[in-house]
């Protein structure tokens, strides 16, 4: 791993400065329902991309793999319960390089960026 730094400039925006191989996310952390995160990991993938969020009802989740062209690869719908939500996504198949996952559920949706390495 690598160490990070919070620099602040003028006291107005926080720039991150890291060395290493760190991967920094955007503080505002994706969401499908207000203020319950999405999670996904391992990133970088090898294997298996494990999604993991919380609903507050039923339905049906769309998963989308988008490639670095904006071409949809690989598309599941996925049922959801209340309460926690897990899915699997292979991505073992897929070349490597940098990937959007985008989770539509009709009402709400969020994109997380991955890399297959």
């Amino acid at each position: 791993g690598g160490q990070a730094s919070v620099f602040v400039v003028n006291r107005q925006w926080p720039i991150w400065f890291a060395t290493g191989s760190r991967i920094l996310t955007n503080v505002n952390e994706p969401s499908l329902e207000a203020g319950i995160p999405v999670e996904i990991f391992p990133n970088p993938v090898q294997d298996y991309l494990t999604i993991r969020t919380v609903f507050s009802s039923q339905g049906t989740v769309r998963i989308r793999v988008i490639n670095a062209l904006g071409q949809v690869i690989r598309q599941v719908d996925s049922p959801f319960l209340s309460g926690n939500w897990t899915y699997e996504l292979p991505m073992n198949a897929m070349p490597s390089g940098m990937y959007r996952i985008q989770l539509d559920t009709g009402k709400e949706s969020a994109t997380l960026n991955v890399v297959r390495q």
